[in-house]
């Protein structure tokens, strides 16, 4: 999902107008790589610990097979197990892992260095929240969600952020065969995509014309309709109106197969009789779609839709070619037959 990750929800008439955004290497950074660091630096730049009650006591002697205070963890920084190894250290990068804590670390703890982290760990606490904020506290995943409401609690235990983070604790629940368990934050978009590609496919589309109109409704509900707030390109994200996420609206994370696959639907059932498959999707809403999967496809040339004139001539008067005015519709099926 690396590349499928470009994220969020926006303001403003034209969209996508950076062919070279600032920030945006920051924003393609693998985002499951930069929303795991980013709690991960927070918790070891302020040296947070936790009270050691019997339930850690009793997890450290079933996580580790050595006992837990006779583990030498300078030892462990690249100690990996031999399956994992894909590319193996060389001597100068083992010695720069060695170099940054045994000689780096020591200065960042005195002033004036230690401001430098400070300014860190202040701007990692922004891009926290926002991202907390625009996943409406669901974040991108289970292991950066647990992450992040560590921070929190440390931050304020009685604050709203780590209020909301427990809210949406259960989106992340599952009971199974086998008891509760912890998943991702669920794959609904996705599975709906396919089960409906599947009942189109069977030629038996008749039979399931309650689950199709469901189905087409929540399709057209859950498209992402906004970019992120604020200057999101600043706060390493990028635009998504028009898109589709892998669970639901509220985490806003952009994913592109389940954007490609959820137009495929939408397509398929705007051709089908509104008594089997429910309202047809609004046309602009299509288009907005179809400019995700271009800027995805090739950042070297983004399409953008204009809703009007002027939008059109700024865009291209910057970037030739590089927008298209969406035309007032007065034949619904003239427009699908142009996306398609």
């Amino acid at each position: 999902m690396a590349s499928s990750s470009n994220q969020g929800r926006g303001k403003g008439r034209g969209r996508n107008f950076s062919k070279e955004g600032k920030g945006r290497g920051r924003a393609e950074m693998w985002c499951y790589c930069r929303t795991t660091y980013m709690p991960m630096s927070y918790l070891y730049g302020n040296r947070i610990q936790g009270p050691i009650t019997q339930l850690v006591i009793s997890l450290r002697k079933e996580i580790h097979l050595t006992p837990y205070e006779d583990i030498n963890w300078n030892k462990q920084r690249n100690n990996c197990c031999k399956d994992d190894f894909y590319y193996p250290h060389s001597f100068l990068q083992d010695a720069l892992w060695d170099s940054l804590h045994y000689l780096t670390e020591p200065f960042l703890r005195y002033w004036p260095f230690s401001k430098l982290r400070d300014i860190s760990l202040n701007r990692v606490v922004e891009l926290m929240r926002y991202e907390s904020e625009e996943t409406r506290y669901m974040t991108i995943g289970c292991v950066e969600k647990s992450l992040q409401m560590m921070c929190w609690w440390a931050e304020n235990p009685n604050g709203d952020e780590f209020k909301y983070h427990l809210a949406r604790v259960p989106d992340y629940l599952w009971i199974a065969e086998d008891g509760m368990t912890m998943h991702s934050f669920g794959s609904q978009v996705w599975d709906c995509s396919l089960a409906t590609q599947a009942i189109l496919s069977s030629n038996m589309a008749e039979e399931y014309g309650d689950c199709l109109q469901k189905a087409h409704f929540y399709l057209r509900e859950s498209q992402v309709r906004e970019n992120p707030s604020g200057d999101f390109t600043k706060m390493c994200r990028q635009f998504t109106k028009g898109s589709w996420t892998f669970s639901d609206q509220d985490q806003g994370w952009t994913v592109s197969d389940c954007t490609a696959e959820a137009l495929k639907c939408l397509l398929l059932l705007s051709q089908m009789p509104k008594e089997i498959a429910g309202e047809k999707a609004d046309v602009v809403r299509l288009y907005e779609a179809v400019n995700v999967l271009l800027y995805m496809q090739h950042h070297e040339k983004v399409l953008v839709i204009a809703d009007d004139y002027k939008t059109l001539f700024v865009v291209n008067g910057k970037w030739p070619r590089h927008a298209v005015l969406v035309p007032p519709v007065v034949d619904n099926q003239v427009a699908l037959v142009e996306i398609y």
